[in-house]
């Protein structure tokens, strides 16, 4: 059998993952040294050579979902019963899940795939990755071909160790502390907010010694506008475009007001930003959200001495279109209507669609949500 081990390791940090990359074509994962970071160990086997030890000491392991002929031959030749065979990375992941639970070792599973598209079928991009997951009991989806496909493979093993190490602690504070919230001004706003988020922080976290925290951040808070946005949530909620965001936040960074998230998982679905701080920061400027964006954007210019572009209008959402793809930012909610998507939390903020897209997509007009269906013919049904 071939077996191709690729290993990064530095020993100058304590904080080294150990990650197993189960695959068919263990070659193809040669490159993970040069993308990922650098304080990992990787680790690839064709899944007929996985053993006992390989489990022992992992932090995650990723399975192809189509583990190739080789496989189906070794299985042929097993001796198992057909019943009990495990026939796709689905499976296989699901039994080492099971090892893992038996032996007390709770490391992460995940599964890698070149045809997610063909996976998540029917799903909304936007949500495709945390609601297939879920359905498959696994900590996270990934299309291995994407860009730092390594690094959030890492992102995604740290927050493994650190839950574990964490879990007693979790369940004090809801997870606040682990999240990486500390005694900033804004803190009691965001202590409410993630526990408004129904965080599993007391029994559930310790019993899977983390690892239901790790998903919840993963698959029900990072993906939506939460206690955490993203750049479109965030630049909305300030009233200034996108652009003018970005200069916003860089000038937060330099002047050290942790607005962003610098907690688990921070790198794996793309910067975020607290909204207590957000929330926080409009305050000291002697304005609240539901202000005009043009007073909001004046009140932060002349504060930071920096030309911000306001938003149109005021009460602004981020829109999308049948598939999750965002359609507009800061768009009035006059020109918009609610959509419910399969999975949406409903502590997160509401998805909208456009009023133009809901008249020529009959797909997104099945979306809408009961309160705003009037809007649509001028009555309620």
């Amino acid at each position: 059998m071939s077996t191709v081990g690729v290993d990064s390791v530095d020993t100058t940090t304590s904080e080294a993952v150990h990650i197993l990359i189960v695959d068919n074509e263990p070659e193809r994962h040669e490159g993970l040294t040069n993308t990922a970071d650098r304080s990992a160990t990787f680790t690839v086997r064709v899944p007929e050579d996985v053993d006992d030890e390989d489990l022992r000491s992992v932090d995650l392991v990723s399975v192809d979902e189509y583990l190739g002929d080789e496989w189906n031959a070794y299985l042929t030749t097993s001796g198992l019963s057909r019943s009990l065979h495990n026939l796709d990375g689905l499976s296989v992941a699901a039994s080492f899940r099971s090892q893992g639970r038996a032996a007390d070792n709770r490391f992460g599973v995940s599964l890698h795939t070149a045809d997610l598209d063909k996976l998540s079928s029917g799903l909304p991009r936007l949500t495709r990755e945390p609601l297939t997951a879920a359905q498959h009991d696994l900590d996270w989806v990934f299309a291995w071909q994407d860009a730092g496909f390594g690094d959030r493979l890492v992102s995604l093993a740290r927050a493994v160790r650190s839950a574990a190490t964490s879990a007693d602690h979790i369940r004090t504070d809801f997870g606040a502390s682990w999240l990486g919230l500390d005694r900033q001004p804004w803190h009691e706003l965001a202590r409410r907010e993630i526990e408004d988020c129904r965080p599993p922080a007391h029994g559930l976290s310790v019993s899977t010694q983390g690892a239901s925290f790790v998903r919840w951040l993963a698959q029900r808070i990072l993906p939506y506008p939460t206690f955490l946005l993203d750049r479109d949530h965030a630049a909305t909620l300030l009233g200034i475009q996108p652009d003018s965001f970005d200069a916003l936040a860089e000038i937060l960074e330099d002047r050290h007001f942790e607005a962003k998230f610098d907690g688990p998982l921070r790198d794996f679905a793309g910067a975020r930003w607290w909204r207590a701080a957000l929330l926080h920061l409009l305050a000291e400027f002697g304005v609240e959200h539901w202000d005009p964006n043009e007073e909001k954007t004046a009140a932060m210019s002349a504060a930071l001495g920096v030309d911000l572009e306001a938003m149109p209008g005021d009460a602004g959402v981020v829109t999308y279109d049948a598939a999750g793809n965002v359609t507009g930012v800061g768009v009035a909610s006059s020109q918009a209507v609610r959509i419910q998507t399969d999975g949406w939390p409903v502590y997160a903020d509401d998805p909208w669609a456009l009023l133009e897209d809901v008249a020529d997509d009959p797909t997104l007009a099945l979306l809408v949500g009961s309160t705003d269906r009037w809007r649509l013919n001028g009555q309620d049904d």
